[in-house]
């Protein structure tokens, strides 16, 4: 049996307040990620109910995509616990599975670079209007990072892919990723969804 536990937002103002009474604190703010967790997202307009990923079957779950949802390594095939993942189609309709790189210093911000485009060459991050490049060359089902400082910049992408401009915010604390996907760049956000509970 498996169960998705959402974090509500005030889990951590409940956290403060005295445990009289709170019984059940999974009921009130969710689940707690488990220490050997796997994060794993769904990105672009792709169905994790119809996906198996490392072996795991994802069908029953409303999970909400470009989010990583947490699950324990020990549920997993072939994961790596502490390891995050994407999930992507690309134009011919293939699932990829992607590992991302590491992101172990907190006090940098991520740009992450993720190809799942099997007809698009390998790409790279450059500054618009320069050939400073951010995020060197990335080929189809790879993806890399570079931990930067908070900064707002404009940046693109050489390839063949869309070259447009797109404008990034970076702030402390907060990830970003460049999806190259089905023929599109696209930004999102790194955010957290549920924690999977597995029984």
């Amino acid at each position: 049996m498996k169960r998705l536990i959402l974090n509500a937002a005030f889990g951590l103002f409940l956290a403060t307040l005295p445990t009289a009474g709170f019984a059940n604190d999974e009921a009130l703010y969710g689940a707690p990620v488990p220490q050997d967790a796997v994060f794993i997202r769904w990105l672009g307009d792709i169905a994790p109910s119809s996906l198996s990923v490392f072996k795991y079957d994802f069908s029953a779950l409303d999970i909400e995509n470009d989010a990583y949802s947490a699950i324990s390594n020990a549920a997993l095939t072939g994961a790596t616990p502490g390891g995050y993942y994407s999930v992507a189609t690309d134009t011919n309709g293939q699932t990829h599975l992607i590992q991302e790189p590491a992101r172990n210093d907190k006090s940098k911000v991520h740009l992450l670079l993720v190809h799942a485009d099997a007809a698009a060459g390998p790409v790279q991050m450059v500054l618009a209007g320069t050939e400073r490049v951010v995020i060197g060359e990335t080929v189809h089902g790879q993806a890399n990072a570079r931990a930067v400082n908070p900064v707002a910049v404009r940046m693109t992408l050489a390839g063949d892919v869309d070259q447009s401009e797109f404008d990034l915010t970076l702030r402390r604390g907060q990830n970003m990723t460049v999806a190259v996907i089905a023929g599109n760049v696209t930004v999102i956000e790194n955010r957290f969804g549920p924690v999977i509970v597995t029984e």
